[in-house]
C-alpha cells in the first residue's frame, strides 16, 4: 500500500510517495456455521452490457443465500472485489474466512447466453458441484431468476452434502454444535430404525446447550415423526405427542424458519388438518422459495388429499429444485400416493419402484408399489413389495396403526388397505 504526500503552492503539483509497506495476510477464523462467498461472475462475452447481467446473477444468488439461517454469507461489498483480478481461490478463502466459494461466468452470443457455475471448498480448492445453462435470450430478467433458483437449487444441499462428509471424520468427542446436527442429519437420511434413534439422541445432546436452535428443533420433529409412524420405537403415542411440542417451539423460536414451518405442517397434515398444513407450507414456501422440504411436502399434503394434479406439479418442483436431495425417496413415495388417488397405477407403480432405488429402507416405497402393482394384476411384484414391507414393519396386520395415513377421502385408505390384501397382507 503506498502513501502520497501533495505538495501545493507552487505552479507544479507533484505527488511523492511517503511511504511503501506490505499489507500483512489475514487469515479469518471460520465461523461455527457453513460459510461462503459469492464472486461476482465474470462477463466473458466482451460485451460491456452483459456486465449487469452477470453482476445481477452474483447478486441474486448473495441475496437468496443470505435468507438461509444455517449459512453465514459474505456481503457482496467484500466478495466484489476481487472482480476482474486472477486470485487464489484458497486466498478468498482465507482473507475472507470462509468454507466455500462460489464462482461463475456469463457468456453471451448471439440471442443465447451461457451461465456457468462452479462450488469450490476453498481449504482444497476441490470442487463439489459445477453446471453449464444455456438459454435463450427473451426476457432477460426471467433468465435471471430462472438461472438463479437453479443455482440456489443446487449448491444448498451440495454444502449439506459436503459439512454431513465433514461431520463423519470426525470423533464424537470433536463434534461441535454445528457438526454434531450435520451428523444428526446423515442418521435420520437413512430412514432406519437405528438410525433414528441415533439422531433423536444427537439432537437432544444439542438442544440441551441450544433450547432454541430452530433448525434442530425441526429436524427432532421430523425424526419423531418417522419414529411414531413407522414404529421405530416402543411408545408411538409419546413420540407423536412430543414431534407436536417439537414442532411448536420450532416454530415459536424462529418464526422466519421454513423448515420449523414444514415440520409443524407435517404434524397438522397427520392430525388430518389439511387446510392448515396446506396454509402453513405455502407460508413456508414464501419465507424460502428454493425449500425443497416445504415444496415436496406440499405435494404430499395434496397427495394424501386426492389432489393429483396440484400434487405431481409441486412434487416436481421440489426434485427440480434438488435433483440429488436426500429427502428423494419421500418425494418418489408421495407421487405414488398421488397416482393411487388417481387410479393411475401404472404411474404409481413406477414412482414407487423409483422411491426404492432411491432408498430401499423407506417403508412407504415398498407399500405403494406392492399396492399399485396388485391393481395391476402384476402378483409378483405386488408380493415382493409387500414381503418387503413388512420386512421393514414386522408383525404388520391390515388393523395395524403403523398403516394409518392422512388420507382426507374415505376411499383412498379403502383403496391402499385393499391393494395390500390383494398383495397378500392378512387381516389378523
Amino acid at each position: 500500500m503506498r502513501a502520497w504526500h501533495m505538495r501545493l503552492g507552487s505552479d507544479a503539483v507533484s505527488l511523492l510517495p511517503l511511504h511503501s509497506f506490505p499489507v500483512p495476510a489475514q487469515t479469518l477464523v471460520l465461523p461455527d456455521k457453513p460459510s461462503i462467498a459469492v464472486l461476482a461472475f465474470q462477463n466473458m462475452s466482451g460485451d460491456a452490457e452483459q456486465e449487469y447481467f452477470a453482476d445481477g446473477i452474483a447478486e441474486d444468488i448473495i441475496t437468496t443465500l443470505s435468507k438461509l439461517r444455517w449459512l453465514f454469507v459474505i456481503a457482496r461489498n467484500s466478495s466484489f472485489t476481487y472482480k476482474g483480478h486472477a486470485v487464489d481461490i484458497k486466498q478468498i478463502g482465507r482473507e475472507l474466512g470462509v468454507r466455500y466459494v462460489l464462482e461463475g461466468s456469463v457468456r453471451k452470443a448471439g440471442n443465447r447466453l451461457r451461465i456457468t457455475g462452479q462450488l469450490v471448498e476453498a481449504a482444497t480448492g476441490s470442487h463439489l458441484w459445477a453446471e453449464r445453462y444455456d438459454r435463450a435470450v427473451e426476457d432477460i430478467f426471467a433468465v435471471q431468476d430462472e438461472i438463479t433458483h437453479s443455482i440456489i437449487g443446487a449448491i444448498a444441499p451440495g454444502i449439506l452434502a459436503a459439512e454431513i462428509q465433514r461431520s463423519q471424520g470426525k470423533e464424537a468427542a470433536e463434534l461441535g454444535q454445528w457438526e454434531r446436527l450435520m451428523r444428526a442429519h446423515w442418521h435420520i437420511r437413512r430412514f432406519t430404525r437405528e438410525d433414528s434413534s441415533e439422531a433423536i439422541r444427537l439432537l437432544d445432546e444439542l438442544l440441551r446447550r441450544q433450547p432454541d436452535n430452530a433448525l434442530a428443533l425441526a429436524d427432532l420433529a421430523f425424526s419423531l415423526h418417522f419414529a411414531a409412524l413407522f414404529g421405530w420405537t416402543d411408545a408411538p403415542a409419546q413420540a407423536r405427542a412430543r414431534m407436536s411440542e417439537t414442532a411448536r417451539r420450532a416454530v415459536g423460536s424462529d418464526e422466519q424458519d421454513a423448515a420449523a414451518h414444514t415440520s409443524l405442517a407435517i404434524h397438522e397434515l397427520f392430525l388430518g388438518q389439511h387446510d392448515n398444513a396446506i396454509r402453513r407450507l405455502l407460508r413456508a414456501i414464501e419465507l424460502d422459495p428454493n425449500s425443497t422440504f416445504a415444496r415436496g411436502y406440499l405435494g404430499a399434503a395434496y397427495a394424501f388429499g386426492g389432489e393429483c394434479d396440484p400434487a405431481i406439479e409441486n412434487v416436481q418442483k421440489a426434485i427440480r429444485l434438488s435433483p440429488r436431495d436426500f429427502l428423494m425417496v419421500v418425494w418418489f413415495t408421495a407421487s405414488a400416493w398421488a397416482y393411487l388417488s388417481a387410479e393411475k397405477f401404472e404411474q404409481a407403480a413406477d414412482c414407487g419402484r423409483r422411491a426404492i432405488d432411491c432408498n430401499p429402507a423407506f417403508p412407504d416405497a415398498h407399500g405403494t408399489f406392492a399396492v399399485a402393482s396388485a391393481y395391476l394384476g402384476h402378483v409378483a411384484d405386488a408380493r415382493a413389495g409387500l414381503e418387503e414391507f413388512m420386512r421393514l414393519m414386522p408383525g404388520l396386520v391390515a388393523g395395524d396403526e403403523r398403516l394409518i395415513r392422512p388420507f382426507r377421502r374415505p376411499a383412498d385408505r379403502a383403496r391402499f388397505l385393499e391393494g395390500l390384501r390383494k398383495a397378500g397382507l392378512p387381516d389378523k
